[in-house]
């Protein structure tokens, strides 16, 4: 593991019991599993926008003692002041507005990417990072070059420096060709990397992408299965 960010467990503490006051379940996400303490039906919603399922955990208790990296729960922005009551490390990074994340306020995207940057001796000018939601600036803000999805929100395409299509219309990969970073018989690989309850794709394509790295952003709450599927299926189609 090249860098761990836990969130800390006073503070888990402190946060569950707000939500309770508020009826709303909250979400917890470790290293190897993720649960909740209870049923919500819009939490559950949140989860299915990146076609995952949240699970109500019987030992959610027991998993509060140990290292969580994130916390989902479904409320909206006027309840953060709420949600966030006497706590002192957390802050809200939202891209939906019935539902959002819970992080360190020493974490986010951008530290993640900094890290791995760090790691393998790159800058970031030498950084480019795809995203579509206002979870994503802090990231896009940190690297060289901004790539937007065409499903973006218009404070995410405000500050990119190319627009590429919808992650449906496989967005990823037309970014790719448009920076010519993918070519036939190119040698592609593939780091994935989850931190502070995030997962970053850094792809590292040797002399042809001219020691740059790629981060690319996840949709929804857990991992971007649908970025990596399209650039999978465009190399396997394309024999590369």
């Amino acid at each position: 593991m090249i860098y761990k960010n836990p969130i800390d467990k006073k503070d888990i503490e402190t946060f569950v019991e707000n939500a309770k006051r508020l009826n709303k379940a909250v979400a917890l996400a470790g290293i190897n599993k993720m649960g909740c303490n209870f049923d919500d039906e819009i939490l559950e919603e949140y989860f299915m926008i990146a076609n995952q399922h949240v699970h109500v955990l019987d030992e959610f208790n027991n998993f509060m003692e140990e290292e969580i990296y994130q916390m989902m729960v479904a409320t909206t922005e006027d309840q953060d002041e709420l949600i966030l009551e006497n706590t002192t490390t957390l802050k809200v990074a939202r891209w939906w507005n019935r539902a959002c994340d819970i992080i360190p306020c020493n974490g986010g995207k951008d530290i993640g990417i900094q890290k791995i940057l760090d790691y393998f001796n790159f800058n970031k000018e030498e950084a480019t990072a795809f995203g579509d939601g206002g979870n994503d600036i802090s990231m896009l803000k940190y690297v060289g070059t901004v790539v937007a999805m065409g499903n973006a929100k218009d404070n995410v395409k405000a500050i990119a420096d190319y627009i590429t299509d919808s992650v449906q219309e496989d967005g990823i990969v037309s970014a790719l060709k448009h920076f010519e970073i993918i070519y036939k018989k190119t040698a592609v690989f593939l780091l994935s990397f989850y931190v502070c309850s995030i997962l970053f794709l850094f792809c590292s394509l040797q002399s042809l992408l001219k020691h740059k790295v790629l981060a690319l952003d996840h949709i929804g709450p857990f991992p971007l299965y649908k970025y990596l599927n399209q650039l999978s299926y465009f190399l396997i189609q394309h024999n590369i």
